[in-house]
């Protein structure tokens, strides 16, 4: 039986020489620095932007014109497709000072985009794998 482990399909690519921006520790610090009140603001800003959105392709299509429902939901989603974003600084506790609200709102955007943040924890896991392991000689564990 074939070692699912011992071999991904990042195996055979070439090996990035990544640039790293030098920040100041202090600065790192800083710019690091979790609050509720900035999360309020970051997530629930971004949840009002899609209502908007929404319920102005909503009001479109049952009021206006279907051609112009078209550049409606074309915003609409492109919204929406940034919620992975979201999710992404959520699971990594970036968000908020308290870990609760974190995983409130990665619950949150988890169902809004019908894709439960476990299930994105464990492929974004693999995926800092891929990306921060040498392959072939160190592996995380596979999830």
């Amino acid at each position: 039986m074939k070692n699912l482990a011992a071999e991904t399909k990042f195996d055979n690519d070439l090996v990035v020489d990544w640039y790293r921006t030098q920040v100041e520790p202090g600065q790192l610090q800083a710019l690091n620095q979790r609050s509720d009140t900035k999360g309020f603001g970051q997530a629930g800003g971004f949840l009002g932007l899609m209502m908007v959105t929404g319920a102005v392709a909503i009001y479109v299509q049952q009021r206006m014109s279907w051609l112009l429902l078209i550049p409606v939901l074309l915003l609409h989603g492109t919204i929406c497709a940034f919620m992975s974003n979201a999710e992404h600084e959520l699971v990594h506790g970036r968000v908020f000072r308290h870990p609760g609200l974190n995983g409130a709102f990665l619950n949150l955007f988890g169902f809004l985009r019908w894709f439960p943040y476990d299930y994105y924890w464990a492929s974004h896991t693999e995926h800092h794998c891929a990306l921060l392991q040498p392959a072939p000689a160190a592996r995380c564990h596979q999830v």
